[in-house]
């Protein structure tokens, strides 16, 4: 019986261990600028090079954007960063017959904070982005007499998920595959799409 228990309590401690280990690796990985570790904030670019439209989608309604900016965007030690303001720019609503417009043709995220983490396969990365404060991440408005989406001050929740396919790799420029969710007004927008984001030092950059 004692052999018994001795057995058990030590594959209960291996199990721990190897938590333990695996909490340590990743709570480990951090930003890489110029091939060093960061320790100190790195700015990043705010203008992105499109790879593929962003769209968010939702039902038969679609928001196609032609731009996205992260104004006031930069890099913290560990896997951190921070956004002021990310911004989907051209946008364009498509409603089919309804008589839908977004507002001002965009849509602007309140501050942001970036949380970094390794992806479930190298050498992809995982960025999420969460408003700094509360639930909101955007607000917008829609209108048109006969839009059955129309309303101001729309409040959209949500912690979108970018991927970097490449993350891993040291890159001057990292893409970042645009996915996530966002829920506001009567339905759930899809994220879609894909940029390339640089640093304003123009240095390589990485996390892993």
């Amino acid at each position: 019986m004692h052999s018994i228990h001795r057995k058990v309590l030590v594959t209960l401690i291996a199990v721990l261990a190897l938590g333990a280990v695996a909490s340590a690796s990743a709570s480990a990985s951090s930003w890489y600028v110029g091939g060093a570790e960061l320790s100190s904030p790195s700015p990043v670019a705010s203008s992105t090079q499109m790879v593929e439209g962003i769209t968010l989608e939702f039902s038969n309604y679609t928001i196609n954007c032609t731009g996205l900016e992260l104004k006031g965007g930069e890099l913290l030690a560990h896997n951190g960063g921070q956004v002021e303001h990310m911004v989907f720019t051209g946008c364009v609503l498509h409603a089919g017959a309804s008589n839908c417009t977004l507002s001002g043709g965009k849509i602007e995220s309140k501050p942001l904070k970036i949380e970094a983490a390794l992806g479930s396969k190298s050498p992809e990365d995982t960025v999420v982005f969460k408003p700094a404060t509360g639930k909101v991440f955007a607000e917008y408005s829609i209108t048109g007499a006969s839009c059955p989406l129309a309303e101001e001050g729309i409040e959209a929740e949500g912690q979108p998920t970018f991927v970097l396919p490449k993350g891993r790799e040291e890159s001057g420029e990292q893409e970042l595959l645009v996915r996530g969710k966002l829920t506001g007004g009567i339905g759930i927008w899809t994220l879609g799409g894909a940029v390339k984001a640089k640093l304003t030092s123009t240095k390589n950059w990485s996390f892993h």
